[in-house]
């Protein structure tokens, strides 16, 4: 599966804008909701205790 250079990458809408911004920097995204998911995760946790 080759990665298409930036010429390649035209996205139509806002849902592949934001594809392909997971796509090309999956750690940066992770790491910025990463406190959200804790949050909804603890959120969760005390509604089933």
């Amino acid at each position: 599966m080759s990665v298409p250079d930036a010429k390649g990458i035209r996205p139509t809408g806002t849902s592949e804008l934001v594809l392909w911004i997971i796509l090309l920097n999956p750690f940066r995204f992770v790491r910025q909701f990463l406190p959200f998911l804790c949050l909804f995760s603890l959120n969760l946790c005390t509604q089933l205790l």
